[in-house]
């Protein structure tokens, strides 16, 4: 009976033992958490910068409003339009306008203008319009005097990179359009 008791009491010693060194035996798993798989996200393309018109005109006289040739893109992008002259006390315009737009519909607000700048200042001046998608477009350069002026121009689309934004500005209205008597193209 002794024997059983000092039997008992050395297995009731050595059994949590036992437990534990066979309790990392027979498997291959480890305890340790799997490390996640981290995805970077795409590396977005560089932004290119396209000149699309690069021109000048001497003798725009009060008045009268030049505009360049059709620019046509094929990307999405921005269109940036920009414009510098002589005379700080004169009152420049710019219209940038989307599809087709003749002088008469300019003047009569019949055009989509998708950006402008109809204010004295600052000069030289830029018209920016972000998310442009590809088509046609004019940039009417107006001066309201009481100068003639020289002027010179330059359009540009930017494309990939931070160049696209999702908005998208509301039509404009041409207000200042109505006082030009006369029209000119950019060489």
């Amino acid at each position: 009976m002794k024997w059983f008791r000092f039997r008992r009491s050395t297995l009731l010693i050595s059994s949590p033992i036992l437990a534990a060194t066979l309790s990392g035996c027979g498997s291959d798993s480890s305890t340790t958490a799997p490390t996640p798989v981290v995805t970077p996200a795409p590396t977005p393309a560089p932004a290119v910068t396209t000149t699309l018109f690069q021109g000048g005109i001497s003798g725009l006289e009060p008045n009268t409003i030049a505009q360049t040739p059709v620019l046509t893109t094929s990307a999405r992008g921005t269109l940036k339009g920009h414009v510098n002259w002589t005379f700080a006390d004169d009152h420049i315009l710019l219209y940038l306008t989307e599809g087709s737009c003749s002088f008469s519909q300019l003047t009569a607000s019949q055009c989509n203008v998708v950006a402008l700048s109809e204010s004295k200042t600052p000069k030289p001046r830029n018209v920016v319009y972000e998310n442009a998608p590809p088509g046609d477009y004019l940039l009417w350069v107006g001066n309201l005097g009481p100068n003639t002026e020289a002027i010179s121009v330059q359009v540009t689309l930017t494309t990939g990179g931070s160049a696209s934004s999702l908005s998208r500005p509301e039509r404009y209205d041409a207000a200042y359009a109505r006082e030009f008597k006369d029209t000119l193209t950019l060489p």
